[in-house]
């Protein structure tokens, strides 16, 4: 299994891909395994979607079952900070300016 961690273009490129954390065999993966994967996929699409506060809401709830996982405290520090300063026209990729 795998979950969705944030969306990259390399320099030099427009288009970005989403980039995967890997975190088990799918056969491995028990049920609370499952329901993260898929509660991070649900508040990547939102934050992708710009449903910036239900992706925060959602992302809160995770953060209270996994404090210490870091994808979703960077994911769910974006969100407030586009809660607070709405972005214009935004894609949801993270522009690398560097190789």
């Amino acid at each position: 299994m795998a979950r969705p961690i944030d969306k990259v273009a390399v320099k030099g490129k427009e288009k970005g891909l989403v980039v995967y954390e890997a975190r088990s065999l799918s056969e491995d993966a028990g049920d609370e395994e499952q329901e993260l994967v898929a509660r991070c996929e649900e508040a990547f699409t939102l934050y992708l979607d710009q449903k910036f506060q239900d992706a925060a809401e959602l992302l809160r709830d995770l953060q209270t079952r996994h404090p210490d996982d870091r994808p979703i405290a960077i994911l769910l520090k974006r969100c407030e900070g586009c809660l607070l300063s709405p972005p214009h026209d935004r894609d949801g990729v993270i522009r690398l300016s560097t190789k």
